[in-house]
């Protein structure tokens, strides 16, 4: 593989590990936290008929998986595993 290749590889990884954990954050605080321009993420949920504490829920799932998948990522890296040899 590359060195272009494996840098995006890392680059997205690390990005979308990122977005998941703040993701996760934002729906635990209910989305009262202005990250981004919008409506809240309490109010998307209640105007489409969900429960307010759906937003628990899934806040909690989402930092759960975004803190496993830069552990993975992190652990490959230390490993020194890259794309290409961990699937041999």
């Amino acid at each position: 593989m590359g060195k272009t290749k494996l840098l995006g590889y890392w680059t997205a990884t690390s990005l979308i590990g990122l977005e998941t954990l703040a993701g996760g954050v934002t729906d635990l605080a209910h989305g009262r936290t202005s990250l981004v321009s919008g409506p809240f993420a309490l109010d998307i949920i209640t105007h489409l008929g969900y429960p307010p504490y759906l937003l628990t829920i899934l806040g909690f799932w989402k930092v759960f998986g975004g803190i496993v998948f830069l552990s993975r990522v992190y652990r490959e890296s230390r490993n020194g595993h890259t794309p290409a040899s961990s699937s041999n």
